[in-house]
């Protein structure tokens, strides 16, 4: 195929030919030559073919299981068109982590009269059809720069500081002149417009967009200035640039001469997890009817009903084929655990049938046919008797838990935050106020007012995290979920509302509670556990128990500040 037959396709007009000859020239250099055979299949690891130029791809259902770079001439408008365009190269067969981010990704290039228009589209494609989170759509999603990217192992800095807004019309007023420089308004299409801003999207420049346009279309203004703001903070995030977040020391114990990370079953091993140690109970089983029974009748030419006792059916006294050891054995299969031997588990299976036949006076065709629930009762019944010997073994072995030790370029035992990994869950954080440290684009969970329109006290805590000069970064940190930081408790875990990342290098974690929860159990642990990991690491981390206001009368603003003034974190 040479470059006057690619240039004779109908789906190039000719005023497009200037515009895209050099590249196409540039592209075809760079190629290898295709073969094109009957019957070839694209799919085949040993298919000579790496590029594939068609005419109408996407209409014409073609597929190409194999690729991961897709680039369309063809105009995107309609949501159709974006979803099939998505749906090409998401499937990424085969695919491996590679060390440079970039390669960790497919790509799609298209060409549009409106980028903010299609951008818009596929960012609701991705989230409501294609299972992305919000934060991965907003980052998936850029405006090109006419270059070709570069594969750099370094931070990146963005290419564009530029944002799109699409407008179901151009505005009354005119750009100001003062905003000449920011915000251009072009036209497009249909009678539509398309803002593009340079820089930050200002309260300013949001109020010229959507004051001056018909009320009824207000509201879809308003949504589109926040999706580009989201989309700006996203592709401006440290993360999304591949700044690293610096690793932070996981709490760890030595057992057996060899250092451990502090997990539930670790502890539950320490307090002597035995299934054995206390009497059986199980006094959350049941066996009693639930169902109703009706006695039916017909008598004189009329149909008579009633409630009739579910005990005279005498079910649970019914011979049953099954055997003790049946039941017991199905509910060792049912109830299997990591951590309790096999023959542990059946022993404590035999004692409890014992108990609830010769004590509780259980039929056996009771117990066969309330099974299920038993097996629920007894599920329970170990889970409870597995915290009771983590509680145990917390407050016997916390004085020993210390912070992962650092070797030459990383701790023994560390936790990562990924840089285009966050799993905040909406909704997110859409106030007023634009925070500028937060290590992700979007922010889990935080509302910026109280119904009666007044900051809420996690707000005040974030932006003094935000607004201080010691700290580099931060992350809203997303609670029970394995892609966050944890520190181990008697019960589970907790998780600290913040954690951050100092200039020199340190870490600094912030759980708040509010005035009626900090004086709690709950609270007293999670400071004592906050302590000893910071206690033990050597000066590296730092934790603060934060409240509205202290003992001291300081306010969470002070707090934060005297923390980080202290000796250790300078």
């Amino acid at each position: 195929m040479t470059e006057e037959d690619l240039v004779a396709q109908p789906f190039l007009k000719p005023s497009d030919l200037g515009r895209v000859k050099t590249s196409l020239a540039n592209f075809l250099a760079l190629m290898r030559p295709i073969v094109v055979v009957d019957e070839v299949v694209l799919a085949d690891p040993a298919s000579p073919i790496r590029y594939v130029i068609t005419v109408e791809a996407l209409k014409e259902g073609w597929d190409c299981p194999f690729a991961y770079v897709l680039c369309s001439l063809q105009d995107m408008k309609s949501a159709k068109d974006v979803e099939q365009l998505l749906g090409r190269v998401l499937r990424m067969p085969g695919a491996r982590a590679r060390a440079q981010p970039e390669l960790n990704k497919a790509y799609a290039h298209i060409v549009a009269q409106s980028f903010a228009q299609v951008a818009n589209q596929l960012v609701d494609r991705l989230v409501q059809n294609m299972g992305f989170e919000a934060y991965e759509a907003a980052l998936a999603i850029a405006p090109g720069t006419g270059e070709q990217p570069e594969l750099l192992a370094a931070p990146r800095t963005p290419a564009i500081d530029e944002s799109w807004v699409s407008l179901p019309m151009v505005p009354s007023a005119p750009v100001p002149a003062k905003l000449a420089d920011t915000l251009k308004i072009v036209p497009t299409v249909g009678g539509g417009g398309t803002a593009i801003i340079q820089g930050e999207i200002t309260d300013e420049i949001a109020a010229l967009l959507v004051e001056n346009i018909p009320a009824r279309q207000k509201p879809q203004v308003e949504e589109a200035i926040e999706q580009a703001r989201i989309r700006r903070q996203t592709q401006q995030a440290p993360g999304a640039r591949g700044i690293p977040f610096a690793p932070i020391p996981q709490l760890c114990m030595t057992l057996d001469d060899a250092l451990q990370p502090v997990e539930k079953r670790l502890l539950a091993v320490l307090g002597e997890f035995d299934l054995m140690d206390e009497p059986i109970v199980l006094a959350g089983f049941s066996a009693r009817e639930n169902g109703d029974v009706f006695e039916i009748d017909v008598a004189d030419g009329q149909v008579r009903y009633a409630l009739g006792p579910t005990a005279q059916l005498h079910l649970n006294e019914v011979t049953t084929s099954w055997t003790e050891n049946d039941l017991v054995r199905w509910l060792d299969r049912e109830c299997r655990q990591q951590d309790v031997p096999q023959a542990s588990m059946l022993k404590w299976m035999i004692k409890t049938i014992q108990h609830l036949r010769n004590e509780r006076g259980f039929t056996l065709t009771a117990l066969i046919r309330g099974r299920y629930p038993l097996k629920e009762a007894a599920l329970r019944e170990i889970e409870r008797r597995r915290r009771v010997a983590i509680a145990k073994g917390f407050q016997t072995k916390l004085p020993t838990f210390i912070a992962s030790p650092l070797l030459e370029d990383r701790f023994q035992y560390g936790f990562y935050f990924h840089p285009t990994n966050y799993p905040g869950r909406p909704p997110f954080y859409r106030g007023r106020y634009r925070f500028r440290k937060h290590y992700y684009g979007v922010i889990h969970d935080l509302r910026a007012t109280t119904e009666d329109g007044q900051p809420t006290e996690e707000f005040l805590c974030a932006q003094a995290i935000d607004v201080h000069p010691k700290v580099k970064h931060w992350v809203r940190n997303v609670e029970h979920e394995d892609a966050s930081f944890r520190l181990p408790t008697s019960g589970d875990y907790f998780y600290p509302d913040f954690v951050c990342e100092l200039h020199a290098g340190k870490l600094f974690a912030v759980e708040y509670k509010g005035e009626h929860l900090a004086s709690g159990d709950d609270a007293r642990e999670k400071a004592q556990i906050g302590h000893q990991w910071e206690a033990t690491s050597h000066g590296r981390c730092l934790f603060l128990m934060a409240t509205k206001r202290d003992d001291l009368g300081r306010d969470v603003r002070q707090q934060i500040d005297a923390k980080l003034s202290s000796a250790q974190a300078i």
